[in-house]
């Protein structure tokens, strides 16, 4: 609140002397700083906007070999995936339904991943089966052997990745004569193929080769293809097309992909030639390549350099990319003009500026002088009539607040800023005591109403005469409350960031324990961990663990057989959290999650919205292993 009173003028004497004093030094020195600082730009901007650039350059080489890097991770991992469990969903020789699933399989893989264009396995009878993305997004199904006659058959699917109808089929087709098939057979190693031409639309493809291994023998191949004409347009998006252009070379010096969508084949089909760097049609690539030979030959980086092509200046750089045992390297050109442009125009506009700038002080100067030194021996005034020893930021300014002026309105309002914030303070406190009181009552009847829900399910369960039926509803009851739990340990903690993973996994093993029904020669045991996750992380880990512990106690066991559980959540040297489930059961030919089943669906839909990946191993049991971050 102001705190009105009757001005009292202070001294005036001196006061011309003052505003003088202040305006004269004032745009003195504006002025020299100006001249100097503009003087020196003028000399020095455009070496040192050079040197900005190249080293800009060399980044933006570094970022595109890692951002090609990045995008080559990740096709290289599901062909490792796939591989990995491609052996087991094989079946035996002659089983057309396995292959079946498999094909399933793949074009579920296929669909989560679109800038990948096919993913296929090749086995060493001859077998084979595909999922490929067609043009218009649409993804298919294809399989030859035996049971095909050795045709490519290329089937439309449903949903679930069956076959329906019979888009074309392709006599003749032997995955092992293929190039993606002896690459990973001859090197037995994961690696890339060389460009080749899909059989079943003639479009060329880079693929991503990874044996496939069954106790340590060799069955076959698993391959991940990237359409060759769109790695380009996905890593386009590092270098604006206006400035420039990115170029993927391999470690022979051929070109893998180039942005401006210059070729790097010639001719068609399998009598198509790979295009050197240097030898490309586009000049600009052509001329970085020869210019920027030591750079890439050999692997040994050598900085960045400016080379001109068509008249043009441009900043070369190249950065490295280790991808599968192989050395390539991405080639980058920018347009000088391009770093050059906006100096040019902030030349012109800083000599406007300066101008203005000089007419701008000088007013702004005259106005500060005229209104501040009336103010300045005011407070000169006042500050020699203050108490001494006095105390507190009010009363310091109080003598201020009586004042008609600007001081006195900004020491007023100081005065009124300090209650207002102590009044703040206080209610954002009280606020903070409601809000928690609020979200753990919230908590509490999300839990109420969970349980709730399973009892309702509980009651018209009982009235079921079918025992399948009573089984689901069960399920669905332990679902339920594994969602619960993660409420009421909320509530009851009043700690709602994260809630202890062992508490909670502990919880849900002793309502397993319970509800499902096994003798106790099976044991639950948790692996303690002491980690500790968000709400958003808790209930996925929570139904996984669910899913996993349920079919264990239902298949793993049979007829009484005594074993164990064991589940657990850590956190790696590398900050990685991995998920474990693992049983001593009879394993997987003892009833492990049905392949189709609303179980198995549930546990891919919970690994994949924790951004993790799902690993099974088969010894001694069946152990169950998440990975996410």
């Amino acid at each position: 609140m102001r705190i009105a009173g009757k001005r009292r003028a202070g001294p005036r004497r001196g006061f011309s002397r003052l505003r003088l004093a202040l305006v004269v030094p004032m745009l003195s020195l504006f002025a020299a700083a100006l001249g100097v600082s503009w003087t020196l730009s003028m000399i020095n901007t455009r070496a040192a906007m050079r040197v900005t650039a190249l080293r800009l350059a060399e980044e933006i080489g570094a970022h595109a070999a890692e951002s090609v890097t990045d995008f080559l991770a990740r096709p290289l991992a599901v062909g490792e995936a796939v591989a990995a469990w491609a052996s087991l969903q094989r079946g035996s020789p002659g089983d057309a339904e396995a292959m079946d699933r498999l094909a399933a399989s793949l074009r579920a893989t296929l669909a989560l991943f679109p800038e990948i264009n096919l993913v296929s396995v090749g086995f060493t009878d001859g077998e084979y089966v595909e999922s490929q993305r067609l043009d218009d997004g649409t993804l298919r199904v294809g399989r030859s052997g035996a049971a095909t006659g050795g045709a490519l058959e290329l089937w439309n699917a449903d949903e679930q990745g069956y076959r329906t109808t019979l888009a074309r089929s392709i006599p003749s087709y032997d995955p092992r004569t293929r190039p993606w098939y002896q690459r990973a057979a001859s090197s037995g190693r994961t690696g890339w193929s060389e460009p080749y031409a899909l059989v079943s639309d003639g479009s060329f493809a880079l693929a991503a080769s990874v044996p496939v291994y069954s106790r340590g023998e060799f069955r076959g191949v698993a391959t991940v293809d990237l359409a060759l004409e769109r790695i380009g347009t996905l890593i386009g998006g590092v270098v604006r097309a206006e400035d420039g252009l990115l170029a993927i070379v391999d470690d022979r010096g051929f070109l893998v992909a180039v942005t401006d969508g210059s070729p790097t084949l010639t001719g068609t089909g399998d009598a198509a030639l790979r295009i050197a760097a240097q030898d490309s049609p586009s000049p600009i690539v052509a001329d970085l390549a020869r210019g920027r030979r030591p750079a890439w030959t050999g692997g040994a980086s050598a900085g960045v350099a400016l080379f001109e092509s068509g008249g043009v200046t441009y900043l070369g750089a190249s950065g490295h990319v280790k991808t599968a045992g192989s050395d390539w390297t991405v080639l980058v050109a920018l347009s000088e003009a391009s770093f050059m442009a906006p100096l040019e125009r902030a030349d012109r506009q800083n000599l406007a500026l300066l101008g203005l700038s000089l007419a701008g002080v000088l007013a702004a100067a005259w106005a500060v002088a005229d209104r501040v030194v009336g103010p300045v021996l005011l407070l000169a005034d006042t500050a020699a009539r203050l108490v001494p020893g006095e105390t507190g930021a009010a009363a310091a300014v109080a003598g201020l607040a009586r004042r008609q002026d600007e001081i006195g309105s900004l020491a007023a309002s100081f005065i009124d800023l300090e209650r207002r914030l102590e009044e703040s303070f206080a209610s954002l406190s009280r606020s903070l005591e409601e809000k928690e009181v609020l979200l753990r009552e919230v908590h509490h009847r999300v839990k109420n109403n969970l349980q709730v829900i399973s009892s309702i399910l509980s009651i018209q369960a009982s009235e079921l005469a079918d025992s399948r039926a009573r089984e689901a509803f069960a399920v669905c009851q332990d679902r339920i409350q594994t969602m619960a739990y993660v409420h009421e340990d909320l509530y009851q903690s009043g700690t709602f960031s994260d809630i202890s993973m062992d508490s909670y996994l502990g919880r849900i093993l002793e309502g397993l324990q319970a509800t499902v029904g096994v003798t106790g020669s099976v044991e639950l045991a948790l692996v303690p961990g002491g980690v500790r996750l968000p709400l958003e992380k808790a209930i996925p880990c929570g139904l996984v663990v669910n899913e996993l512990v349920t079919n264990a106690l239902k298949h793993a066991f049979p007829s009484g057989r005594p074993g164990s559980i064991k589940v657990g959540i850590r956190r790696e040297a590398d900050g990685v959290l991995e998920l474990a489930v693992a049983d001593d059961g009879v394993g997987m030919g003892g009833g492990a999650i049905r392949e189709g089943g609303i179980g198995r669906h549930l546990v891919a839909s919970l690994v994949a919205q924790l951004g993790g990946l799902e690993s099974t191993r088969l010894e001694g049991g069946v152990s169950v292993s998440v990975r996410f971050a």
